[in-house]
C-alpha cells in the first residue's frame, strides 16, 4: 500500500521490501550509502548477477534497491 512509503530529510521516498533482483544484459553502477547518481561509486553490478535486497527507494529519477554486502550499504538503480 502507499502508506508503507516514508520520506527522509534528503527527499528520498523509501520502504522496506524483501525480494531478489536479477540483472539483465548490461552492467549497472552501484552507489555506496545513498541512492543518488552523484554518490560514491561502489562497483559494476554484472549482467546476470542477482542480489537479495531489503529496501526500495525513489530518488534522483530512479527506482533503487538497497542491500548490504561485505560490510557496506549499496544502492542499485534498477529503473527510471
Amino acid at each position: 500500500t502507499n502508506t508503507d512509503w516514508k520520506q527522509n530529510q534528503y527527499g528520498t521516498w523509501y520502504k522496506a521490501e524483501s525480494a531478489t533482483f536479477t540483472n539483465g544484459n548490461q552492467p549497472i553502477i552501484t552507489r555506496v550509502d545513498s541512492p543518488f547518481t552523484t554518490a560514491q561509486f561502489g562497483y559494476n553490478f554484472q549482467p546476470g548477477g542477482y542480489v537479495n535486497y531489503d529496501e526500495v527507494c525513489l530518488q534522483d529519477g530512479h527506482v533503487w534497491v538497497g542491500y548490504n554486502w561485505n560490510g557496506y550499504r549499496y544502492y542499485l538503480p534498477i529503473r527510471t
